[in-house]
């Protein structure tokens, strides 16, 4: 069972992004996506920016408790999901061009 992402998803993401002080390295990231930017390489830029942050139990807690909103799921299930499950849920989570629309419009904001 997994649900679309929703607006207060946006605002779990934002605590989320702020307690792992993400935030300067993900606006240095946003400032190189251009229009051009394939959705892929934003999604690799984005989910390995966050992980080199995910080093501590703490961070990792933290992703587990976001990801269970969306995927309506307890964050001790996430922990254990094998890796490509997880990564085929968050697809399902919203199509690419959605990705690519949010993501493009959330870069303009940071900027």
């Amino acid at each position: 069972i997994m649900r679309n992402l929703q607006t207060k998803d946006i605002f779990s993401m934002a605590r989320l992004i702020i307690s792992l002080n993400l935030n300067d390295e993900l606006k240095n990231k946003a400032n190189k996506i251009d229009k051009d930017s394939r959705i892929e390489d934003i999604g690799y830029l984005i989910v390995f920016t966050i992980l080199g942050k995910c080093t501590e139990k703490e961070s990792e807690k933290k992703i587990y408790e976001f990801l269970s909103g969306p995927l309506e799921a307890k964050s001790k299930d996430i922990e254990s999901m094998e890796l490509f499950e997880l990564v085929e849920k968050i697809i399902e989570i919203a199509s690419i061009d959605k990705w690519k629309d949010f993501l493009s419009k959330a870069s303009q904001l940071i900027k």
